[in-house]
């Protein structure tokens, strides 16, 4: 795999970066800004064994102007207003009021950056670190939106290397090569205390295995995620984290395993997969933060798995309702003491079986192999990762924890609504039902397109996967809400081209 440790910029001035694939997806005019590069990095020395998870820590450097105290006040100040505009943003009472031109949650993406190819068929693309100097430099140009959630995001790239970020659908190739682009979205809301400091963000991704001469990490296919998770408390323990915690996520990371290495650059955001070849999945934890002062933090994740029916002396499985796999996390939610839930995630886990033909999940395993000839299942668990805090306050004791799924409208054939279109049903839903968000993700649902309809993708937990047959992947958006809702009624509903109405389907 391709890595890129330098980026290409003008000899005479410092490093500069165009803005050139952010995009508000209020489809507001778009320029492009000349922005320095302001992000330092830290790496730790940890030690490693074959178990530990690597860290590379980035962030913007501090305010040298700004005391300690200062920048303890600022970072937290700016974490209670980034939870005050989830939950508690006045926007979604009534009484709320903002202008007109800002949504109650919209989001901006940030892709890599094509740096240069010897050759049209070997490029190189800037590292995710890149990334992160784009988020920062438009949040601090943006002071009218405030940073909410982040999450990496997966783009497929056609073969001039080029992607369209507003087309919710792409093929996976099952003869030919697939190119993918990882990159930053980030989830904004009305920033409603002008007199706060800008956000500034950092990440650090942790992969269980230890160095190789090039800094890369040989990953350990043995270890579970409880023990990356772990790993992970010991050094923040040992070096505290550079700010607060703001999201806890997992991402995968693609090897052939044609090329015979598990050497993986965690700061890497190109890759290439064949459909001809196996393919080896594995996780990494990744974590953003707000800069500011260190904080000692420890971290901690806990799964809900998906009812299983059984039928007898047979390999076949059906999987409950996922709305039934929200209920569950919110009966836990609401019982749990001293912790700051930081995302909602869910996470695709192998199916598995075992001697007795019994098909059972393991949402701990770190590494799995998508085979060529074998048909690869999988079912959606539900990832709660939370921040333990000396408390003994129950902090959810009154969410009744529920779900929408905002799929984009199927016009005619293979031809969907732009992404933008479907967030902008969103935004109308949420001004219209008032109701407060308390986390949201991008999924992916593997869909069969040529019906009239992708079926009911709300409440679908497993895919079967075949490499050597094509597959189409559709991007959609799922709001986790605190409480009920109602749904708007039809005629409120923004102008599609179907009779689709709102395109959802709720739970």
């Amino acid at each position: 795999m391709i890595r890129n440790d330098t980026f290409e910029s003008p000899s005479n001035s410092s490093q500069v970066i165009l803005v050139r694939e952010a995009t508000i997806n209020t489809m507001a005019t778009q320029e492009e800004v000349e922005l320095p590069n302001m992000v330092g990095e830290m790496k730790l020395d940890s030690g490693v064994t074959n178990d530990s998870p690597v860290l590379e820590i980035n962030c913007n450097t501090s305010n040298p102007d700004q005391t300690e105290d200062q920048q303890t006040t600022d970072t937290q100040q700016t974490l209670n207003d980034q939870k005050k505009n989830g939950i508690n943003n006045p926007v979604f009472s009534e009484e709320g009021t903002i202008e007109e031109t800002i949504p109650p949650l919209t989001y901006v993406d940030f892709l890599p950056q094509k740096t240069h190819a010897e050759i049209a068929t070997d490029p190189t693309f800037s590292d995710f670190s890149s990334i992160i100097e784009q988020a920062n430099s438009w949040l601090t140009l943006n002071p009218e939106y405030s940073l909410w959630k982040c999450e990496t995001v997966t783009f497929k790239i056609k073969n001039d290397f080029t992607s369209d970020q507003d087309d919710p659908v792409y093929m996976e190739s099952a003869f030919g090569l697939n190119r993918y682009l990882s990159g930053l979205r980030l989830w904004l809301v009305p920033q409603m205390n002008s007199t706060l400091p800008v956000a500034q963000i950092g990440f650090t991704t942790a992969l269980p295995g230890k160095l190789d001469e090039h800094n890369n990490v040989i990953a350990s296919s043995h270890s579970t995620i409880q023990d990356s998770i772990e790993q992970l408390n010991k050094q923040f323990i040992k070096k505290p984290l550079p700010g607060v915690i703001l999201n806890v996520e997992m991402i995968e990371f693609h090897e052939n395993e044609s090329s015979g290495s598990m050497s993986i650059d965690p700061n890497k955001t190109y890759w290439e997969e064949k459909g001809t070849e196996n393919m080896v999945k594995i996780s990494a934890v990744r974590v953003y933060f707000i800069i500011g002062k260190p904080e000692y933090v420890k971290i901690g994740y806990h799964d809900e798995q998906p009812s299983m029916q059984h039928v007898p002396f047979s390999t076949v499985v059906k999987f409950g309702p996922f709305r039934d796999v929200v209920t569950k996390m919110g009966y836990w939610l609401k019982s749990q003491k001293g912790i700051r839930v930081v995302n909602l995630q869910s996470i695709n886990v192998v199916v598995s079986y075992s001697r007795d033909v019994k098909a059972h999940l393991d949402p701990t395993q770190n590494c799995s192999t998508e085979k060529t000839g074998i048909e690869s299942r999988y079912a959606k668990v539900l990832r709660a990762f939370y921040v333990q805090q000396k408390s003994d306050e129950v902090p959810y004791s009154s969410l009744n924890l529920h779900t929408r799924l905002f799929v984009p409208v199927l016009r005619e054939g293979k031809l969907f609504e732009s992404v933008s279109k479907t967030m902008q049903r969103t935004i109308k839903w949420l001004d219209y039902t008032r109701v407060p968000p308390f986390s949201v993700e991008t999924i992916q649902y593997q869909v069969y397109l040529g019906g009239e309809s992708v079926g009911n993708l709300e409440d679908k937990v497993d895919k079967s996967v075949r490499r050597t047959n094509g597959r189409y992947q559709l991007s959609t958006f799922r709001i986790y809400f605190p409480s009920e809702f109602s749904e708007p009624p039809p005629e409120i509903a923004p102008e599609v081209d179907t009779a689709a109405g709102w395109g959802c389907v709720i739970s």
